[in-house]
């Protein structure tokens, strides 16, 4: 059996266990069930050709299957954009590596990537990847400036993506008419300061530990 990526000739053989169960009714029948796992690093959303034929003969039938991703962070759609927006937490030689490739590559490099920091495992869903691509997505849409459109690459984006939503946040006026926006980290035991510059633009000021 062979799981193929019609777009890209993509191919891999799969084992299959094989079941036989009585169909109800005592008809007589039997009902062949065949179960494979497809590896994460296969599991990239599109459509695939399934291709089923038994040892030694030319019996062979072929089924077109789509594999989705429910509630998919909206970052991991362009797998390029997502390995760019990975650059906070992976060295010059990580990165580099990451963007070999086709879109597809790309995608199968980050699948890999996540795999390792997966907290369970033996699921197939990586809760890891997921609530970091969702911060991502925040970022980009709640950053964003007139300047600079993708809020992930702000400041504010970034301490957001790299430590999450802050535990409190302090925003205050100051007298020489600049804000200043303080995140709270409780957890941490870290305050992030942000004060805007003359363009209107938070940048971060001072890092410092919560006494």
């Amino acid at each position: 059996m062979s799981l193929s990526n019609p777009e890209n000739k993509e191919s891999n053989s799969f084992e299959v266990i094989k079941r036989k169960d009585t169909l109800p009714g005592n008809t007589g029948l039997n009902l062949g069930i065949l179960r494979f796992e497809i590896p994460p690093e296969r599991e990239i959303p599109g459509i695939y050709q399934l291709d089923i034929w038994r040892n030694g003969t030319k019996d062979t039938s072929t089924f077109i299957l789509k594999i989705d991703w429910e509630e998919m962070p909206l970052t991991l759609k362009n797998p390029e954009y997502a390995a760019e927006s990975m650059y906070y937490i992976l060295t010059d030689d990580e990165f580099n590596s990451l963007n070999k490739g086709s879109k597809r590559a790309i995608f199968k490099n980050i699948l890999i990537y996540w795999r390792k920091q997966d907290p369970t495992p033996f699921t197939p869903y990586n809760e890891a990847m997921t609530e970091y691509f969702r911060r991502v997505d925040y970022a980009f849409f709640n950053f964003q400036t007139i300047r600079e459109t993708d809020g992930s690459k702000t400041e504010r984006g970034k301490i957001y993506i790299l430590n999450g939503p802050p535990t409190k946040i302090l925003r205050n006026m100051m007298s020489d008419g600049k804000i200043s926006e303080i995140w709270l980290y409780e957890k941490s035991n870290q305050k992030f300061t942000f004060e805007t510059s003359v363009t209107n633009e938070f940048y971060l000021k001072a890092l410092e530990k919560i006494k």
